[in-house]
């Protein structure tokens, strides 16, 4: 039988032809490793292993034919290995296998190591235990951390029964994100506080805040008005005003000063 590729795009093309990709990056600042995932050839290749610092390999497949490490250490590749010995089957019981194989995983990369997880071709078994180390160490849903790694990887496919046991491993580890799967929180009253006497500064009460649960502030917008003051009519006011002299009239008395005299309202 002769395996067609004319409906596979070009890049799950690419990517299955592809040795390892990068899936968590290093951090100088944590001091941890990078997580890789790839298929069986990246193993085959020292001089990849070495350019990409791998120091740890996860072989997740069942196969008793696999190389040995004597021709990676003459190239100065040590390697420190896990063998996961599962087939890539839909009738295969993952869910047993997966803490301690995440425990080693999440143990290597915070001593620094790089970490490299490979089947045969690095689409189901090796996706399916990557999947399962973002769900344990960065408590991501399964669809999360499927995407992620799709990004990274394009031809991952975990087989229908691994994706079961993902799914049931997302319950163990993944923190609820819908609201109805989250702890119910008693709502905290929201009523306005009634103000006091002594609060009352210039006829109105300050803003009162009350405190029901930690961190949890309810301002009062009830505030305690004056009443009004009755409307006062406005009456005009006469203003008298004493202007310089005028003029000077004469008697027979002598010069009498008159002056003038305006009243304005």
């Amino acid at each position: 039988m002769m395996i067609r590729f004319d409906s596979v795009p070009p890049e799950i093309m690419q990517a299955m032809c592809t040795p390892m990709h990068q899936i968590i990056p290093s951090s100088a600042s944590a001091h941890t490793g990078a997580l890789y995932l790839g298929s069986f050839s990246a193993i085959l290749d020292p001089d990849l292993l070495l350019s990409n610092g791998i120091a740890s390999l996860v072989q997740v497949l069942d196969a008793p034919w696999l190389p040995t490490t004597d021709a990676h250490a003459e190239k100065g590749v040590k390697l420190d290995c896990y063998r996961l010995n599962i087939l890539d089957s839909t009738s295969t019981d993952i869910a047993p296998h997966l803490e301690s194989t995440v425990t080693w995983i999440d143990e290597r990369l915070r001593k620094g190591k790089n970490v490299l997880v490979h089947c045969q071709q690095g689409i189901s078994r090796s996706a399916a235990v990557v999947i399962a180390y973002l769900i344990f160490k960065y408590k991501m849903s399964y669809d999360s951390a499927f995407n992620l790694v799709k990004r990274k990887r394009a031809c991952i496919k975990p087989n229908a029964g691994f994706v079961r046991a993902l799914q049931e491993w997302e319950k163990q580890w993944c923190i609820p994100s819908h609201p109805s799967q989250r702890p119910s929180m008693r709502r905290a009253a929201t009523a306005p506080v009634r103000s006091r006497p002594s609060d009352d500064v210039g006829g109105a009460s300050k803003s009162k805040s009350s405190s029901t649960e930690p961190g949890i502030v309810v301002k009062s917008s009830h505030l305690s008005l004056p009443p009004r003051a009755p409307r006062v009519q406005q009456v005009p006011i006469p203003i008298s005003i004493l202007l310089p002299p005028q003029r000077t009239l004469w008697n027979r008395r002598g010069a009498v000063v008159r002056p003038l005299h305006i009243t304005v309202s």
